[in-house]
């Protein structure tokens, strides 16, 4: 087995989240990928889940139709460390749906906090 000799360090980003964004970075994923994709997208989807503490905390439910609700009066932005490695795969599905443009509109927010992890910000 060949083992990389590199002494640079992991790079990491503190990233705040809003509880919309922790339910919108999920669709960035991709659903198909090499071992290493799926293992960085299992790696944030961990980061971005919903304790038992805050789904009383903050009065998460599922309406009918399967949109998620909360008490926004509650709400309160979670400050996760992404690695450099997770960030570029989450651009790179910013960047699948945008070029397809399949991007939804509850996308737009994460996608250009995405976007400006990644050192690409979008200038309105």
């Amino acid at each position: 087995m060949a083992v990389k000799n590199q002494k640079s360090e992991k790079k990491s980003m503190k990233c705040g989240l809003t509880i919309d964004d922790r339910f919108s970075i999920q669709s960035l994923l991709p659903q198909d990928g090499n071992l290493i994709e799926q293992m960085q997208a299992k790696s944030i989807l961990k980061k971005v889940d919903f304790s038992s503490e805050e789904i009383e905390e903050f009065e998460l439910d599922i309406q009918q139709n399967g949109a998620p609700v909360w008490n926004s009066e509650k709400e309160k932005d979670l400050e996760v460390e992404f690695t450099t490695g997770e960030i570029e795969l989450l651009h790179t599905g910013v960047k699948l749906k945008d070029s397809a443009k399949q991007l939804k509109q509850y996308q737009v927010d994460i996608a250009l906090k995405v976007k400006e992890w990644a050192g690409y910000p979008v200038k309105m």
